[in-house]
């Protein structure tokens, strides 16, 4: 058992001793003063091996972190929304080449009509930004209002006059596909698959529509200092043919949320977590996110659970050829898409994340650390703004999960967690030499 009540942070868990490096680099993440409060998981061959969490859940420092604090873990989201929808495939009620507008035929409006569940799943839909009369409110998101909220987006043109393009659908993604899950099985919405099928099965906490006893739990997100700072820089006059345009309308101009005084996170807003947004408003802690890369790890099932079967957990991860040099439209980098809408890893690279670095003028650079680079992992999953992130490697049979509350920038994960699966890599690297030495 993991104790510390430092007079940098309080952290607490447990770390099986062959891990022991992982430890270090979690404290370490805080004593350079890059968290506030945190969690990370890793299972190892269907064990738990880590679990740590440390830290406080606000700036005023008056409520501890601990492994079952709860908050936004923004675009990991998406990797959830896919395992459900990987399901659905495994249950054989749609494949991934099904048109989108044959099993919701009024999506096939302005150009659509071609466009894939998996084109959909790898942001090659069409429809990573909203027309300004089809942008929803928080209230068009709530379970309630779902049939109003897709009535309003489903006609959305497509946003490459039908052409088949990588750009990411920030927001806009989990609520096509909840409308395509919604409409087989028990007529469930993701939301609700989760809190009456998953949670309970596998033991975890994860929401996407948040019932309003678990809010007060919610511990808020943060802005750490230069991620204020990036956010304050004013926007240029847009041009509105440009990647900063696109992405810009993408990533903020998809949801119509009026911020209460004072909040500059709408992940902080009660009426916004009370809405199935999977994309961006996805709500659990580093258990939930490493119990779920532990049943993909695990081929789609963990014992007596299964999200999916072998064929699909085995399609579900096959690399995308179509658009796989193109940088992203939206975002402006290279995404490597699989076919159930996760990433793999960059090869050249242990770990998954792809850091940014801000010079003086706060102009943005890929910058992979050194302890971050090499060769013999490859990863899954994906990341959620300001830090999260849920990952397995099936060569190696790990999967974590990272939650903090402190928000950096970046997309794709930032410096914390290269530190922490450096860190896992290091460890079982060791582990697996060992058994070669034994043979």
């Amino acid at each position: 058992m993991v104790s510390s009540n430092s007079s940098v942070a309080p952290v607490g868990g447990f770390v099986a001793e062959e891990f022991s490096d992982v430890r270090t680099a979690f404290f370490d993440n805080f004593r350079r003063g890059d968290e506030l409060g945190a969690g990370f998981v890793v299972y190892y061959k269907n064990k738990m091996v880590v679990d740590l969490w440390g830290g406080y859940e606000t700036p005023t420092k008056s409520k501890l972190y601990t492994g079952t604090s709860l908050n936004v873990v923004h675009s990991s989201g998406k990797a959830i929304m896919s395992m459900v929808v990987c399901h659905f495939v495994s249950r054989g009620y749609f494949s991934w080449d099904t048109k989108v507008a044959d099993i919701w035929p009024e999506f096939g409006e302005g150009g659509k009509e071609n466009v894939t569940v998996k084109e959909l799943l790898e942001h090659q839909g069409g429809v990573g930004f909203l027309d300004e009369e089809r942008v929803p409110s928080a209230e068009d998101t709530w379970l309630e209002n779902l049939d109003r909220l897709e009535q309003k987006i489903a006609g959305q043109p497509h946003n490459y006059s039908g052409k088949t393009t990588k750009s990411y659908h920030a927001v806009t993604r989990g609520w096509f596909l909840n409308a395509l899950v919604r409409r087989f099985g028990d007529k469930k919405t993701h939301g609700q698959l989760l809190r009456d099928w998953i949670n309970p099965a596998l033991g975890i906490e994860v929401y996407c529509g948040l019932p309003d006893v678990v809010f007060p739990r919610v511990a808020p997100m943060i802005e750490n200092s230069l991620l204020a700072r990036v956010n304050s820089v004013p926007l240029p006059q847009p041009d509105k043919s440009s990647p900063a345009y696109r992405s810009h309308r993408t990533l903020a101009g998809s949801f119509n949320v009026k911020l209460p005084s004072g909040t500059v996170q709408r992940g902080n807003v009660r009426e916004v977590l009370k809405g199935e947004t999977p994309s961006g408003y996805t709500v659990t802690n580093a258990r939930g996110l490493a119990k779920l890369a532990a049943v993909m790890v695990n081929g789609g099932k963990l014992d007596d659970f299964e999200l999916m079967d072998k064929k699909t957990w085995e399609e579900a991860h096959t690399l995308e050829s179509i658009n796989l040099d193109q940088r992203d439209d939206a975002i402006g980098i290279k995404i490597r898409t699989v076919f159930g809408g996760w990433s793999k890893s960059n090869p050249g690279q242990i770990v998954p994340q792809v850091p940014l670095t801000y010079d003086e003028k706060l102009i943005a650079k890929i910058s992979v650390p050194v302890n971050g680079k090499g060769h013999g992992w490859e990863w899954v999953g994906w990341f959620g703004m300001g830090g999260s992130c849920i990952q397995w490697s099936p060569e190696h049979h790990v999967a974590v999960g990272y939650v903090p509350n402190l928000m950096h920038p970046g997309v794709i994960g930032d410096v914390r967690g290269v530190n922490l699966i450096s860190a896992v890599v290091a460890c079982v690297n060791r582990i697996e030499q060992r058994g070669k030495l034994k043979l």
